[in-house]
């Protein structure tokens, strides 16, 4: 499509399948929302040479504008 997106990408030795489901459950839950970057797939990528044990990649919504936590330490809270 040319649409730029953002990829998550997760070692499978970093993360347990339960806990990857748990975030993509409530990345589903909250589709839709405003303020909430929307997932848009979700792959599970097999052993190669660069991740030995696997990984998932989860496409979403590219959020542009920097890293949030560095503006929260510069500026405080926003609420």
């Amino acid at each position: 499509t040319g649409k730029r997106v953002a990829i998550k990408v997760v070692d499978k030795r970093l993360l347990l399948e339960p806990f990857l489901n748990m975030e993509v459950a409530s990345l589903v839950r909250c589709h839709g929302h405003p303020h909430i970057m929307q997932l848009l797939a979700v792959y599970d990528v097999p052993a190669n040479d660069v991740g030995p044990d696997g990984e998932w990649h989860l496409v979403m919504e590219l959020a542009e504008g920097g890293e949030l936590f560095e503006r929260l330490l510069n500026h405080g809270a926003y609420s």
